[in-house]
């Protein structure tokens, strides 16, 4: 996505790293790319200028993915291994407000879709909501409409290792969290990031 102005490089190369180890290990690959922003109102603090609301965001959806595999399991449903793995941007809107950029890479064997967009459905698009009102320690129902998914494609599938098309795609969406513009270099502050596995 060259068009957003430029790239960062290391950026880039620690998405692509990020993408073909999730790749690698499940050839059907399902990604995900959302926007998490903050409540109106939100008081930022120093600590909120850091990213640990990315990290608690991180870890609920990862123990919701295990209970959900878990309750599978107790019904005898068969199920898919699902290493959660992620690339984050956080950037700024012009009046300074923090935002994140998210891709999130699941085992499209595991999870095949988002799910209808309702509130209350036992799927992933309600666990992705519910993950970031665990980050910021709201109810659910306070977030819908803080989690915003690519109207264009909210999901990309790649199928297979044959699928260099689908790979493709899923890491020119990727880019867009790695152009310079809107970044927070000016604070000394740690602005991507990835999963290390």
């Amino acid at each position: 996505m060259t068009q957003i102005g430029p790239l960062d490089r290391s950026y880039l190369d620690r998405a692509y790293r990020t993408l073909k180890s999730a790749w690698d290990q499940y050839p059907w690959l399902l990604g995900i790319r959302c926007e998490l922003c903050f409540p109106q109102g939100w008081v930022f603090h120093p600590e909120s200028y850091t990213n640990e609301k990315m990290e608690q965001f991180i870890a609920s959806l990862k123990a919701q993915i295990v209970a959900h595999q878990s309750k599978l399991m107790r019904q005898g449903s068969r199920v898919h291994p699902c290493t959660l793995r992620y690339i984050w941007a956080r950037e700024y809107t012009r009046d300074g407000r923090p935002h994140y950029h998210v891709v999130l890479l699941l085992n499209h064997h595991a999870f095949f879709t988002l799910g209808t967009f309702e509130e209350g459905r036992d799927n992933l698009y309600n666990r992705i909501n519910q993950a970031w009102a665990s980050a910021l320690g709201v109810p659910a129902s306070a977030v819908y409409g803080l989690v915003h998914f690519d109207a264009d494609m909210p999901v990309i599938a790649v199928e297979g290792h044959d699928d260099q098309k689908g790979f493709a795609e899923l890491l020119r969406r990727t880019s867009y969290l790695c152009k310079y513009d809107t970044k927070g270099y000016a604070r000394w502050e740690h602005c991507f990031g990835t999963s290390r596995k």
